[in-house]
């Protein structure tokens, strides 16, 4: 099992970015062995939120789910 762990609004912003646009294809290669994704949550503006969301969807769509344990 691979965590990463990112905190700070400017970590989370720039790692939300890199995930961006991700296609189902890329997901596969992209961090493929990633189950842990945990974010600070003051670091959480709402287009940050959407694109790890989107990321996250894209990831099951493409077989390799993983969760974003959202912390205090």
């Amino acid at each position: 099992m691979t965590d990463l762990v990112v905190s700070g609004a400017g970590a989370a912003g720039h790692v939300a970015t890199a995930l961006r646009g991700i296609t189902v294809e890329g997901a596969t290669d992209t961090l493929p062995g990633l189950q842990n994704l945990f974010l600070d949550v003051s670091a959480q503006s709402g287009s940050t939120q959407e694109a790890i969301a989107q990321f996250v969807a894209t990831r099951r769509l493409s077989g390799l789910p993983m969760t974003v344990p959202y912390g205090d």
